[in-house]
């Protein structure tokens, strides 16, 4: 995972090589995209949460793990009143490593 601006890119990685596609959760819109290898198409989109609304990002750089040789620090994403599928599954809280050593293309939206 990646935080760039305003966004989380997520991926994986099996001995240097992509597995999978990138997903892109954009913080100001809940929206989860899900894009090809290349980056260059973008062929889903979800919507995680309408707003901002009861969602909080926690960075913490003092909070640091190497993983796989890159310096890495956590974030938390919390949600307040997640509902899925019409029934309130109360708070989703999400914990992860992210790098800024890791350079990425940038995709124009």
């Amino acid at each position: 995972m990646k935080v760039e601006e305003d966004s989380i890119w997520r991926y994986e990685e099996y001995k240097g090589e992509l597995r999978g596609d990138y997903q892109l959760i954009s913080k100001s819109n809940g929206i989860l995209r899900y894009y090809n290898k290349a980056r260059n198409i973008n062929y889903k989109n979800d919507t995680l949460f309408n707003t901002n609304e009861g969602v909080t990002f926690k960075i913490d750089k003092k909070d640091v793990k190497t993983i796989k040789g890159y310096k890495c620090y956590k974030v938390i994403i919390e949600k307040e009143n997640l509902v899925l599928r019409d029934y309130n599954t109360g708070k989703a809280t999400y914990e992860l490593y992210v790098t800024d050593e890791i350079k990425l293309p940038t995709i124009p939206f």
